[in-house]
């Protein structure tokens, strides 16, 4: 029954969350608590290494621990260490994403991880004035205290652990940034603070850093044109102050391997469905439909009861019930896994008609003046259609907010197609 392809996997840690972000992809409900009790029992079972080994077998080589925050229960993982390293013997990589809202638990795990990679990625979006509004007052300074208490605990491990930070900004953030832009000086002056605290305080060659201070947009989202030109102006800024732009990276090894892009797409693109696959009581595309296979959670999601930080407009049933159908599947049942394999091996390695649908899109929107007219040109819409269809693009993404996972959504057109791709271009 296993599928040999599926070398990597996430699993769902946490369902709840000490934090309310004004921009998580996770609607916050009262169903919640529920599911947090259900994966506390499992994490404590042990079960999710049986359906870990029902995916991937002995094959497993990098396991991503996903949820609203693992901090909260990663301690239970700890017991189940040696029985996960002696099922999987290739398993060399585990990667998990954190608030930093406890410190503790994150040292206690990595050092029983002993020699298991650890990479370690935190949410921090940047300095007050982007952290107040987003998440919750005082968190910028907290997160920077936290970040020095782990590299000093961190000083003694033998395991390799690589840390690297995140920030997501939503559109309100860029439109003051641009209009103050010696606020992105700002911005960047807090990550190089970061790292100044690292340098000094780090003698420990296992553990790095990875520097780096392009911010991410909010996802999912709808964006109008206008949203492409706010974006265009914020990477202009960026660029104007000396800074690189960390989506040119994408393009340039687009460029580097574009003999490969023809029967290697998946090699540029989401890992989803390909090589990873998300394992909860069911196997997902990846974390981003955690939750949603929970009858009581999408009720309560729908009913926009208890939602204090989410556009509902962004969950939509008619998507819910499709994704549930086609894409959340029970482990179990070797015809649906083989369903789910097929759809997503044509997702990855044949995209002739995504590459064509982005190049007629971009036409059809830059008549209508919602891209910039330069796309009627065939062939830089080809450029920015092979940018997209490889090298950016997301099934889940494609699935939550154009019902098809084939399908790039629109709002993705305007954002990129209103001056940003040429802000990628000067970025090489």
């Amino acid at each position: 029954m296993r599928n040999r392809n599926f070398v990597a996997a996430e699993i769902l840690t946490s369902g709840i969350c000490p934090y309310n972000c004004s921009y998580c992809y996770i609607p916050k409900t009262p169903a919640m608590s529920s599911i947090h009790k259900r994966i506390v029992s499992d994490l404590k079972s042990g079960v999710f290494i049986e359906r870990l080994e029902k995916i991937s077998g002995e094959d497993l080589e990098t396991l991503s621990l996903w949820g609203t925050e693992p901090t909260l229960t990663i301690d239970l993982l700890i017991p189940h260490l040696p029985e996960m390293k002696k099922k999987f013997p290739k398993l060399k990589k585990i990667c998990f994403s954190t608030s930093l809202f406890t410190v503790e638990p994150l040292v206690q795990f990595i050092k029983a991880a002993n020699h298991i990679e650890i990479e370690l990625q935190f949410s921090v979006d940047g300095p007050a004035f982007i952290s107040d509004k987003t998440r919750v007052k005082g968190y910028a300074e907290k997160v920077t205290q936290e970040f020095i208490k782990l590299v000093e605990a961190l000083q003694t491990v033998s395991t390799k652990v690589s840390l690297h930070w995140k920030s997501t900004l939503s559109l309100d953030i860029l439109v003051e940034m641009n209009y103050q832009p010696e606020l992105i000086t700002e911005f960047c002056a807090y990550f190089m603070h970061l790292v100044q605290n690292f340098k000094r305080i780090n003698k420990n060659e296992k553990l790095t850093l990875q520097i780096g201070y392009m911010p991410t947009l909010v996802v999912p989202g709808r964006y109008s044109s206008d949203d492409g030109k706010t974006l265009a102006t914020f990477w202009r800024n960026w660029r104007l102050r000396g800074y690189k732009n960390g989506y040119s990276l994408r393009l340039r090894k687009m460029i580097n391997f574009w003999d490969q892009l023809g029967y290697k797409r998946a090699m540029f693109t989401c890992s989803g469905g390909d090589s990873n696959v998300g394992i909860d009581q069911n196997m997902h595309i990846c974390h981003r439909s955690y939750y949603l296979d929970d009858d009581k959670y999408v009720e309560s999601a729908l009913s926009q009861e208890g939602i204090e930080n989410w556009d509902v407009s962004h969950f939509r049933r008619g998507d819910i019930d499709y994704i549930r159908k086609a894409f959340i599947v029970d482990y179990n049942n070797e015809l649906e896994v083989n369903r789910f394999a097929y759809i997503m091996r044509g997702y990855h390695d044949f995209w002739r008609f995504q590459l064509s649908y982005c190049v007629s899109m971009l036409q059809e929107l830059a008549l209508i003046g919602q891209v910039d007219c330069s796309y009627r040109n065939e062939e830089k819409a080809m450029l920015l259609g092979m940018y997209l269809a490889a090298c950016s693009t997301c099934p889940m993404e494609n699935t939550l907010n154009a019902s098809s996972v084939l399908l790039t959504p629109i709002s993705i057109f305007r954002l990129y197609g209103n001056g940003a791709f040429e802000e990628i271009i000067y970025g090489l």
